[in-house]
C-alpha cells in the first residue's frame, strides 16, 4: 500500500476540525493517495460565511505548515467558495478567516491528521475523541 502524503491528511484534517468547531457535523473524513475528501453534514441552515471558512479550512492547514503550498485554493475548495458566492476580495477575507480558525484548531489539526494518515478514514465520534485529546473544544467556535 503506497504512503500517504502527510500535507494530503492536513488538508482533509483542516476541513473536519474546523467544520466540527464551528458547529458543522462532520460525516466522515477519507482520504487516497493523493486526494481526500471531507463528508460535512450540517444541522439546520449553516451560514454562508461558515461555509466558506470550511471550504478554505484544509488548504490554510497546508499554508500553515508547508511553505511550499500554493497560494490559490485548490479547485474543489475553490469551486465551493464560488457557489456561495464569494469572489475576490470576499474570499480573500474568508481566507483569511479560516487561516485564523486552523490558528486556533493547530493541535487537533496536527493530530487528526497523524491518524488520518495512518488509519486513511475517521468517523465523527472519532474525529470528536482527538479534539478534545488535542484540547479543542467541538462546536466551540460558533
Amino acid at each position: 500500500m503506497m504512503e500517504i502524503p502527510l500535507w494530503v491528511a492536513r488538508h482533509e484534517a483542516g476541513h473536519a476540525v474546523a467544520a466540527e468547531y464551528l458547529g458543522a457535523r462532520c460525516r466522515e473524513v477519507r482520504i487516497g493517495r493523493q486526494n481526500g475528501m471531507t463528508r460535512v453534514r450540517f444541522s439546520g441552515r449553516l451560514d454562508p460565511i461558515v461555509a466558506g471558512i470550511i471550504a478554505c479550512a484544509g488548504h490554510a492547514a497546508n499554508v500553515k505548515w508547508d511553505r511550499r503550498s500554493k497560494a490559490t485554493l485548490p479547485t474543489d475548495d475553490f469551486n465551493i467558495t464560488r457557489m456561495l458566492g464569494f469572489r475576490g476580495r470576499s474570499l480573500r477575507t474568508i481566507a483569511l478567516h479560516a487561516r485564523g480558525v486552523v490558528d486556533e484548531i493547530a493541535p487537533a489539526v496536527q493530530l487528526v491528521a497523524r491518524r488520518l494518515k495512518e488509519r486513511r478514514k475517521m468517523n465523527r465520534r472519532e474525529l470528536r475523541r482527538l479534539m478534545r485529546e488535542a484540547g479543542v473544544e467541538p462546536g466551540s467556535g460558533n
